[in-house]
């Protein structure tokens, strides 16, 4: 069983993103509206956002790195309702189509196109001008305590940002 990450620095990075609380909520938040009763989520890191849609009826959680499936089992694996689950596609085996799940979630995945205009210029400034591979601690402090503000950025016109929320229906 692998112990460590295959990418340390991305995991630092979400390790320190999992203590912006009010961060991953908002994320969450802004997709509860779309979230049913059967979810998977692709991606799922160390569950950061997860934590926040585990009173659905089905949550699968995945990832493609051991490290992370073992954090997740660690973390959410003795609840009923969830399933770790290592996924790389195509699924062969068909295990996800027998879940009948009717939402994909992968949050921190697809990214840096629409949604939290706020994070651009710190995560420029971050990792293009001071070349820092891992996003400083006190700067996530600061802006994790800060997301109530950004959450006023659905009122503005334009949509532009660090995050992507993609929302398709299956018709049948």
């Amino acid at each position: 069983m692998r112990t460590d990450p295959r990418d340390a620095v991305g995991a630092a990075t979400l390790e320190r993103l999992a203590g912006a609380r009010n961060y991953n909520r908002w994320l969450t938040d802004r997709l509860q509206p779309w979230i049913g009763r059967r979810v998977l989520e692709i991606g799922a890191g160390l569950g950061s956002m997860s934590e926040f849609i585990l009173d659905r009826e089905r949550v699968v959680l995945s990832d493609t790195d051991p490290y992370y499936l073992a954090r997740l089992r660690e973390r959410f694996g003795t609840r009923p309702n969830v399933r770790i689950a290592e996924l790389r596609l195509p699924d062969g085996d068909g295990a996800l189509a027998a879940e009948r799940l009717d939402t994909l979630l992968c949050p921190n995945v697809l990214e840096h196109v629409y949604f939290n205009l706020a994070g651009v210029p710190g995560w420029w400034l971050t990792g293009r001008v001071l070349k820092r591979r891992i996003i400083p601690a006190g700067s996530l402090d600061l802006y994790d305590a800060l997301v109530p503000l950004f959450r006023l950025e659905r009122f503005l016109p334009w949509r532009v940002g660090q995050s992507l929320i993609a929302i398709g229906e299956r018709v049948t």
